[in-house]
């Protein structure tokens, strides 16, 4: 009866690789062994699986802070083209409005002298 429950028992479990040709020529001691080395090993593989989750979480953090450096270079390199097309429209505009006031009949380069014809015309005009 006892050799009943015992092969039940043993069933239920997960089978021990025993590599033993019987396994009633196992002792308990063999069996204890056995045990053991099986647990070693099942703590070795979580191990590894440790080390591999660990070693992957810190690829992806690596990852992370390269993707983050590249996106920081993008936007100083679009706020630089942003930067250097306002300055090339501002001074496009200035050249325009230069040769706007350059086209102009009444533009003249230095302001009017006091003694000049045209100045003295429009302060009798004002007057």
């Amino acid at each position: 009866m006892a050799l009943k429950r015992e092969k039940k028992r043993r069933i239920r479990k997960k089978p021990l690789s025993l590599d033993l040709p019987n396994e009633k020529e196992a002792s308990p001691r063999t069996i204890a062994t056995k045990e053991d080395q099986a647990a070693q090993e099942n703590a070795r593989k979580d191990d590894k699986r440790l080390q591999k989750q660990l070693l992957k979480e810190g690829r992806e953090q690596e990852k992370q802070k390269r993707d983050q450096i590249r996106q920081q270079i993008r936007e100083e390199r679009a706020q630089q083209a942003a930067e250097k097309q306002r300055q090339k429209l501002e001074q496009k505009a200035v050249k325009e409005a230069d040769l706007q006031l350059k086209k102009c009949p009444d533009y003249s380069e230095a302001p009017y002298e006091p003694n000049e014809p045209k100045f003295k015309e429009i302060e009798s005009q004002t007057e």
